[in-house]
């Protein structure tokens, strides 16, 4: 954006230590907002909390004109532009890889699926679709609570039910983290007992012992079409035009945590 004479400005809400629940701090969002819309800027690139919290000040967008775009977040009614991860081709992508390493009790390991996170809900749905497309193969799923608090204990139940998976997908990789404290609780191996894959790559997933199998999205390639969109809209280039709904793929980075399914 600076290329093109715009000065870029990042908002916050809460700090490293705490990541706010929006259902409760919406309107926390919902004043950064406005702040910045009294300062008139000329577009906002949002992620998906605060593009929730201001679903219901619309019309302020709308009378200042100012161009939207949300990533990896659309709503029943599309209110802007979006750029997302593409989950469907993800999904499958984790989905063809434990299938091929003969898993065929497959855990899925979601989080609280807020109004805030349809992208946990359109990534287990599109895993349990593809796992589930698969004849000798089963996929069952499991939720955090709405504070997303109890993963280990989650991952403990997974692990100690009947269902007794050979591979667990979890939707990122925090939670991932919370199958290999479970995992250990229990005395399997990570991935002689057990493969796990996350989502997201996080800076500690090449660190766990074992290195996290996990699917990394392009962040830079995310963030440039957000913010080329936003100049379009701008500049009149998209004047007249729907809303743009893009999905970007992601990779599947394999690493230690992933092996054949046990006898």
């Amino acid at each position: 954006m600076a290329e093109s004479d715009y000065l870029p400005i990042t908002v916050w809400q809460g700090d490293l230590d705490h990541i706010p629940l929006f259902e409760s701090d919406e309107q926390e969002g919902v004043k950064l907002i406005n702040r910045l819309l009294d300062r008139r800027v000329d577009g906002l690139i949002k992620w998906p909390q605060f593009g929730v919290a201001y679903q219901d000040h619309l019309e302020d967008l709308t009378e200042k004109n100012v161009p939207l775009v949300v990533i990896d977040h659309r709503g029943d009614e599309p209110y802007s532009d979006t750029v997302a991860t593409n989950e469907a081709q993800a999904t499958r992508a984790v989905a063809k890889h434990l299938l091929d390493l003969g898993h065929r009790r497959i855990a899925f390991i979601s989080s609280r699926e807020s109004k805030s996170q349809t992208w946990a809900l359109e990534r287990r749905t599109a895993f349990e679709q593809c796992v589930g497309a698969h004849p000798d193969a089963e996929v069952r799923s499991w939720r955090l609570n709405r504070n997303g608090s109890n993963g280990v204990e989650v991952a403990t139940e997974l692990l100690a039910s009947e269902f007794a998976p050979t591979a667990v997908f979890a939707v990122t990789a925090p939670e991932a983290l919370c199958v290999y404290e479970a995992a250990i609780m229990r005395g399997l191996t990570v991935p002689g007992d057990l493969s796990v894959v996350g989502f997201a790559d996080l800076d500690f997933a090449a660190t766990l012992s074992p290195p996290l199998s996990t699917v990394r999205q392009r962040a830079r390639e995310i963030g440039v079409r957000s913010a080329a969109t936003v100049l379009d809209r701008l500049q009149g280039k998209l004047a007249g035009d729907p809303m743009e709904h893009v999905k970007i793929d992601a990779d599947l980075i394999l690493r230690d945590s992933t092996g054949p399914a046990p006898a």
